[in-house]
């Protein structure tokens, strides 16, 4: 078989010679459906040790997406404090206000934790990540990409400061901005 060639019966290996475009052409000429870059490397990178056969009907058997606040409720989230609860989901209403949304599922943290939550820009077809949220042991960790930062200054300046306390980067940045002067 070469190695560019894929059928239900090919182990899927993350790294080696196949290259992630040929499992994104055969995943969609099997499904007929089109992931976002953000959505298929994650799932793939799940599947592998797979068939891909087993793979797509473990696809096929997904549940639809489910809203955060219904999977801080599952069995496997036992173990996260209220108080994290409670942060993962006021997060992920605020960031859905402002067009982000991670697609409905939690998947493997890899070496940050034991799960992840990614956090991608809606309605667009290239996706950027803004957030993702590592869910540990007995903790989490929000970890935020700031891109054009500086089309934020002034709430970054203006922002409350049980904000400023809770992202000490968002504190040291407007600490190191100097303020403009408004015109009275």
């Amino acid at each position: 078989m070469s190695k560019n060639i894929l059928a239900e019966d090919t182990v899927i290996q993350i790294g080696k010679s196949i290259p992630l475009s040929k499992y994104r052409d055969f995943f969609v000429a099997t499904t007929g459906e089109e992931l976002p870059s953000a959505e298929f490397q994650p799932w793939l990178n799940l599947q592998a040790g797979k068939t891909l056969r087993d793979a797509l009907a473990e696809y096929g058997r997904a549940v639809q997406c489910k809203p955060v606040k219904d999977l801080m409720a599952e069995e496997r989230f036992a173990d996260i404090s209220d108080v994290d609860k409670a942060f993962i989901i006021a997060f992920d209403e605020g960031i859905r206000a402002l067009g982000f949304d991670c697609g409905g599922g939690i998947g493997d943290g890899y070496c940050w934790g034991k799960y992840m939550i990614v956090y991608a820009q809606t309605g667009v077809k290239a996706k950027k990540v803004a957030a993702r949220i590592f869910i540990r042991e007995n903790s989490i960790v929000l970890r935020l990409f700031f891109n054009g930062i500086e089309k934020h200054i002034a709430y970054i300046q203006d922002a409350p400061e049980h904000i400023k306390d809770v992202l000490p980067a968002t504190r040291a940045i407007a600490d190191a901005i100097p303020k403009k002067k408004t015109a009275a």
